[in-house]
C-alpha cells in the first residue's frame, strides 16, 4: 500500500507544479502535456471550425480558428482554441507583413483562478508566451498572446482554460489581433461553461425521457378508462 500512495502522491505534486493557475493581470506560461498533467485527458464533445479574416490597409490575413470542448476524466469541461490554415494577401508588393499577435476571448465566466495554458503535446507551432487576464468586471476576458507572432502559413498550439463547469453553451466570443492592433478580427462565436443549463446531448436525453413519460402515463389513463 505505501508505494501507492507514495506514487499517488508523486504524481499529485508533479500535476500541481505544471499547473498555471491565472490571476488578474499578465500570467506566463510555457506550455504543458497530459503525461505532467492527467487531468487534461478526456473525450472531445465539440470541434468546431470557423473562419475569421483580417482586412487593414496592409491587407487582408485569412484563416480559421478551431474551438473545442473537452469532457475531462474527473467530468469536468476544458476549453480550447487553436488558430489555423493561415494566409495572407498583401494590398501591394511593398506591403509590410502581417502577424498575429492574439486570440481573445471574451464573455467566458471567471477566468481568475482557473488553469490556463497551452498544449506542447499536440499540433501546431507558435505558441502564446502569456496569457492576460482582464480584472475587475472584465474577469471574464482574456488574451492568449503570442511571444513570437504567428505568420501566414504557421498554425497556433491549442490553448486552454481548464474549468469545473460540467455545461456549456455557446455564450462566448472570440477575436484575432494583429501585431501592433492593426487589425482585428470580427467577433466570433465560441464555448464557455454553462453551470445549471444541460449541454446539447442532456437536453436530448432529458426530451427522450420527457417523451417515455408521457407514453407511460397516456398507457395508464387507457387502462383505467377500460375498467371504468
Amino acid at each position: 500500500m505505501r508505494p501507492l500512495i507514495a506514487a499517488a502522491a508523486l504524481l499529485f505534486s508533479n500535476t500541481a507544479a505544471h499547473a498555471v493557475i491565472l490571476a488578474p493581470g499578465s500570467n506566463p506560461i510555457s506550455g504543458t502535456t497530459v503525461a505532467a498533467q492527467p487531468n487534461l485527458a478526456g473525450v472531445v464533445l465539440v470541434d468546431d471550425i470557423q473562419a475569421f479574416s483580417i482586412n487593414a490597409t496592409d491587407g487582408i490575413f485569412s484563416g480559421e480558428i478551431q474551438s473545442r470542448v473537452v469532457r475531462s476524466v474527473d467530468g469536468t469541461l476544458d476549453f480550447y482554441w487553436r488558430i489555423r490554415n493561415t494566409t495572407f494577401n498583401p494590398s501591394s508588393p511593398t506591403a509590410p507583413v502581417m502577424q498575429l499577435s492574439a486570440l481573445r476571448i471574451g464573455n467566458f465566466a471567471p477566468i481568475a483562478g482557473l488553469n490556463g495554458d497551452y498544449r506542447i503535446d499536440g499540433l501546431g507551432e507558435i505558441a502564446p508566451s502569456s496569457i492576460l487576464v482582464f480584472p475587475g468586471v472584465q474577469n471574464t476576458f482574456a488574451n492568449f498572446i503570442f511571444g513570437s507572432p504567428l505568420s501566414a502559413g504557421e498554425s497556433s498550439n491549442f490553448m486552454f482554460l481548464d474549468t469545473n463547469a460540467r455545461n456549456y453553451a455557446k455564450t462566448a466570443l472570440m477575436d484575432i489581433a494583429a501585431t501592433g492592433v492593426t487589425g482585428i478580427s470580427g467577433s466570433l462565436s465560441t464555448y464557455a461553461p454553462n453551470n445549471g443549463i444541460p449541454e446539447p446531448a442532456a437536453w436530448a436525453m432529458m426530451l427522450a425521457g420527457f417523451g417515455l413519460t408521457g407514453a407511460a402515463m397516456r398507457r395508464r389513463a387507457k387502462v383505467h378508462v377500460a375498467l371504468a
